[in-house]
C-alpha cells in the first residue's frame, strides 16, 4: 500500500515537471488534471467511469479527454491497454470499447509516456487505438507470475500502428 502511494506521487510529480509541459506544447493547450482528485465527484466519475485522467483546453478549439499512461523500466514504445484483470472488474478495453460504440464519454487521446533513459511519448485517437485491437493487429501479453495483481493486456507496437496509417505522435520524455 506504501509503495501503491509513492508511485503514485512520484508519478504526480513527474507529469507536472516532465510530461505536461510538453503534452502542452505539442497539442498546443493546457491540461488539467482529473485523475485522483476523490473530493470532487464529477473529477472521481470522470477518471473512473470515462477514464478521463486529464482534460485538454484550447480556448479556441474546445476541450478533450485524455487518457494517461506512465511506465519508468524502458521505452517499450508501444501502448498497452489492460484486456483482463484477475479481480473480474471491467478494464480499459472494455469500458473504451463500450463508450465507443453506444457514445459515451470516454478520452479522445491516449499517451503513453516512458520516463527512462531514451524515454518518450506516444500519442493517439483511444478510438484508433481501440479499432487497431479490433482488427486483430495488437498483442497479448501477461503481467509476471511474482506480480500482484495479476493481468493481461494489448500490445500495440507505435512502429506498428503508424505503418497501419494512423495518426500517431512521439515526443521525447
Amino acid at each position: 500500500m506504501a509503495d501503491d502511494f509513492k508511485l503514485a506521487m512520484r508519478k504526480s510529480i513527474d507529469f507536472q515537471k516532465l510530461i505536461k509541459p510538453t503534452l502542452e506544447r505539442a497539442l498546443q493547450g493546457g491540461l488539467i488534471t482529473v485523475e485522483g482528485n476523490t473530493i470532487d465527484e464529477t473529477a472521481k466519475l470522470l477518471d473512473t467511469l470515462a477514464g478521463i485522467d486529464l482534460w485538454f483546453v484550447n480556448k479556441e478549439r474546445g476541450m478533450r479527454g485524455i487518457a494517461s499512461r506512465i511506465q519508468y523500466s524502458k521505452n517499450w514504445r508501444t501502448f498497452t491497454i489492460r484486456l483482463e484483470r484477475d479481480t473480474g472488474t471491467k478494464t480499459e478495453y472494455e469500458k473504451r470499447k463500450y463508450a465507443i460504440d453506444n457514445n459515451y464519454l470516454y478520452p479522445v487521446i491516449t499517451y503513453q509516456a516512458y520516463l527512462c533513459e531514451n524515454g518518450g511519448i506516444g500519442i493517439a485517437y483511444t478510438k484508433d487505438i481501440i479499432d487497431y485491437i479490433d482488427k486483430g493487429l495488437a498483442f497479448i501479453r501477461h503481467t509476471n507470475d511474482e506480480q500482484e495483481g495479476q493481468a493481461s493486456f494489448y500490445v500495440i507496437k507505435w512502429d506498428d500502428f503508424k505503418a497501419e496509417g494512423y495518426p500517431f505522435k512521439e515526443l521525447s520524455a
